[in-house]
């Protein structure tokens, strides 16, 4: 059997790596999404990924994410790692992949998210480490309809014990019977304003990402052109939900959210793919949001609000809103920063949903 590892070219390679991902029980982008995902701000001359191919068969596949992270005056490109997957006919040839990914010149860091405890020692072979050190395994979810959780938990363990005959691929359940586009209301939270994604994304957030990057901190890109881009996924079946909090009339903080459904027996969530306030507000800003989506999320179909990654100092924030924390015995996301002798990233970056691909490789609703 003859193994290579080349560029991924979704015009001819697009079957193939639909294949690996439904063998995994993952989604997989059709070839508008692809495009889309290369007309990404930090993604020009970028490869989207590369294939293992084994005698004609794609075997193989990591996805390659690039955006622009400034801190202060200083910009560099972060490369984030995504659907990362190996089929066991090609064992051992994960290696490969890795070192194309990591050989992009020099960059800020390179990271992966959503690995599992499986793959942790694989990352420590290639100088990563779990980032943040401590509470790199933590995960915020809100209830919001306890009954649909319920059904849903019944749901796997009856799938479970059918060893998922005919789950994959066949009936969707739980699925939101909501309209697509419900009316958002922040009576509760009056400094919270709901947006429409498709047309409020304007001055304002350039502004709003010229404070941020003032602060100092290490950040990905998130002006007004970076979040039109990202609203836009050709493969979303929903408006995305964005909403802004104010202060002293102007753009202090705001939360990005899509409707997701992590398979066809899962629950829809509103998972959380940005939270993000000026140090001033944060405080108070971080809880405001989240519990406008949390009022939010029921009208929309979704039993649960959550956020996949959470740093810790984040979550001692919205203890307020008295989410659940889950902790799995994994970390989220392992890093190999770029820059080993520079300890302002170490400083001052922490992995959000934001940074990583927890936006495009979630499986949309029907």
């Amino acid at each position: 059997m003859t193994t290579t590892v080349r560029e991924f070219v979704p015009a001819s390679d697009l079957d193939g790596v639909a294949a690996l991902c439904r063998w995994a029980w993952w989604p997989a982008r059709d070839l508008a999404g692809w495009t889309w995902l290369a007309q990404a701000p930090g993604m020009a001359g970028r490869p989207l990924g590369w294939v293992c191919a084994a005698d004609d068969e794609i075997v193989g596949f990591m996805g390659n994410f690039v955006q622009e992270r400034r801190r202060g005056a200083d910009t560099a490109a972060a490369v984030c790692g995504h659907t990362f997957l190996v089929h066991p006919k090609a064992m051992g040839k994960a290696r490969m992949l890795m070192r194309r990914i990591l050989d992009q010149g020099e960059v800020a860091a390179t990271y992966t998210f959503n690995a599992n405890g499986r793959s942790a020692g694989f990352f420590k072979h290639f100088g990563f480490e779990t980032w943040p050190e401590a509470g790199a395994d933590i995960k915020l979810v809100w209830p919001v309809a306890p009954v649909t959780l319920g059904v849903e938990r019944l749901l796997r363990r009856w799938s479970q014990a059918r060893a998922f005959a005919g789950v994959q691929g066949g009936r969707e359940w739980l699925a939101p019977r909501r309209a697509a586009a419900a009316v958002a209301t922040t009576r509760k939270t009056p400094s919270v304003r709901a947006l429409d994604p498709a047309t409020d994304i304007d001055a304002r957030f350039d502004d709003l990402w010229r404070d941020l990057a003032a602060t100092g901190a290490s950040l990905a890109r998130r002006d007004a052109a970076a979040l039109r881009w990202r609203v836009a996924d050709p493969m979303s079946t929903r408006p995305p939900i964005l909403l802004a909090y104010e202060a002293e009339g102007r753009l202090a903080g705001y939360l990005l959210a899509i409707l997701a459904k992590g398979s066809e027996i899962e629950a829809t969530a509103l998972e959380i793919i940005d939270l993000i306030a000026l140090p001033r507000v944060e405080a108070v800003a971080l809880p405001a949001l989240v519990t406008a989506s949390i009022g939010l999320a029921r009208p929309l179909g979704a039993a649960r609000v959550r956020l996949g990654l959470a740093h810790p100092r984040v979550a001692a924030l919205l203890a307020p809103t008295r989410p659940v924390r889950r902790q799995t015995p994994y970390s989220h996301c392992h890093v190999r920063f770029g820059r080993p002798d520079d300890d302002g990233d170490r400083a001052s970056w922490y992995a959000t949903p934001f940074d990583g691909d927890q936006s495009f490789t979630a499986r949309f609703p029907p």
